[in-house]
């Protein structure tokens, strides 16, 4: 693992919709210090109630609020440094690795603030031949941009758009209004000469005597004669087939093809805070060949919270392992943060942290793993392979720098399963990179971290345990974050 932040391909920008319970969002970009994340609700920049960690790590961070944003407010963070050199190098001074890397760092994390900014801006497209001018006129009232009769830039409108809009429409309803005339003088010529047709005294077909002769009368067959379209929805029905509906506005019935019956959806108001747990969306279930409604819970999304466990600062003995139950990679990939978890044992010693998962509604604990590890220790400029296979625990801690607080911060990742070169697949894998304390230099040790294992089922649980059979202290905290991979 190197030392200094690694700036990865992803915009630096997130989003989120908050739902009122909420109050922790995730940002899966760099940043340098706190004050280098803006947040956003809607449309309003923040200057207080929440607080930024993960300054200094690759992968990015949590804001986290006193409140949670209300349902429906649109979260949004992005980084958002000044972009200046903040190093000068020296005529024929020393360059040294980690002041380039920063520097480096830096320069391409306000290259991407740059694109995500220029990303969104208006501009033609990459395959455009046009050379056209696109600058834009001075501002002026009810008016909107357009081209100029040569094609070459940007002017002013004539006249309103909205109140040409206006005069469309009055222009409109004048014809549907002439349309309305004529069909009803149609309507009057036709009931006048039907005055002697007994159909035209009454408006229901079963209080005439003779009902066979009314719907001959009318040209309308019994229902029993009305003949059921029995081709499947898979092969048969087309868009442009025809389907009878009533039209309220014109008060008769209509024929409409299901193709305009379908763009009623347009109609229908929109949900703005849906709840995934109580509301539904239809679907076609091909392998049962029916529509069915399926949950929102059961569509795939984004990153979201699942348990934030607060250990506190109590500084006593807490418990000997860790457990984290109710998870399941069978439909979830996990991202755990683990910050400032202590030690029991006091300084020195040479503990150190595993982790084991679990498998089952009764967890058991997989205890077989190959593990590719490596631990930095910039305070003595060396790194150790700390890998193997058949190892009983995932090591994700260097006990030999007899570290009197554990972990800083570290984020273990879990997914369901991973692909090898050799072709073979596990059923599990997990990663890890994190920083520990150490007792001496001050400086912090590193971990990256890979695993695999054999074992049966998704992984429902982990726990955490020291090397020695020590145990933990009340002290900070495990966010649990994760996303849905199955629909």
């Amino acid at each position: 693992m190197t030392e200094h932040i690694q700036i990865n391909d992803v915009a630096p920008r997130v989003q989120y919709m908050a739902d009122g319970v909420q109050s922790a969002f995730t940002f899966p970009f760099a940043i340098f210090a706190d004050t280098d994340l803006e947040v956003w609700l809607d449309d309003a920049l923040q200057s207080g109630g929440y607080s930024v960690s993960g300054a200094g790590i690759s992968t990015g961070g949590t804001a986290l609020f006193v409140v949670a944003p209300a349902g429906g407010v649109r979260v949004t963070l992005r980084r958002r440094l000044p972009i200046r050199r903040t190093t000068d190098y020296q005529a024929d001074g020393l360059i040294r690795a980690k002041t380039l890397n920063d520097e480096m760092d830096y320069q391409v994390a306000a290259l991407q603030q740059v694109a995500e900014v220029t990303e969104r801006s208006l501009r033609r497209s990459a395959t455009s031949s046009s050379l056209a001018d696109l600058t834009l006129p001075e501002p002026a009232a009810n008016r909107s941009l357009k081209w100029n009769a040569a094609g070459t830039g940007l002017v002013n409108s004539t006249n309103d758009p909205d109140a040409v809009g206006d005069a469309t429409l009055a222009a409109q309803q004048a014809i549907t209004a002439a349309q309305t005339a004529v069909a009803a003088s149609a309507q009057a010529t036709s009931a006048a000469a039907s005055l002697n047709n007994p159909l035209s005294a009454t408006a229901n077909l079963s209080d005439l005597d003779d009902t066979a002769t009314a719907r001959g009368n009318l040209g309308v067959p019994a229902l029993a004669d009305i003949a059921v379209d029995a081709r499947t929805a898979k092969t048969g029905i087309a868009l442009d087939d025809m389907a009878l509906v009533h039209d309220s506005l014109a008060g008769a019935d209509r024929k409409v093809s299901i193709g305009n019956l379908l763009k009623a959806v347009n109609l229908l108001d929109t949900d703005a805070t849906p709840d995934k747990a109580a509301d539904y969306v239809m679907t076609w279930d091909a392998s049962a060949g029916e529509v069915k409604k399926v949950p929102l819970s059961g569509i795939g999304g984004g990153w979201e919270v699942a348990s934030i466990t607060d250990f506190g600062s109590g500084n006593t003995f807490m418990a000997t392992t860790i457990d984290i139950t109710g998870l399941d990679t069978s439909q979830f990939e996990y991202a755990i943060d683990l910050e400032e978890l202590m030690h029991s044992k006091a300084y020195p010693h040479t503990d150190t942290i595993y982790v084991q998962v679990g498998t089952g509604s009764s967890p058991t604990w997989v205890s077989s793993y190959r593990v590719h590890a490596l631990k930095t220790s910039p305070n003595y400029t060396t790194s150790t392979f700390v890998g193997g296979n058949g190892l009983s625990g995932v090591q994700i801690d260097g006990g030999s720098d007899k570290a009197y607080r554990s972990i800083q911060h570290g984020r273990l990742c879990l997914a369901p399963t991973l692909p090898f070169a050799d072709g073979s697949w596990f059923p599990g894998y997990l990663s890890y990179q994190g920083a520990y304390h150490t007792y001496s230099g001050g400086e912090p040790n590193f971990m990256d971290v890979k695993a695999t294992w054999s074992g049966s089922g998704p992984v429902t649980a982990l726990k955490f345990y020291t090397g020695s059979g020590g145990g933990f202290y009340s002290w900070g905290r495990i966010r649990v974050s994760r996303r849905r991979i199955t629909a």
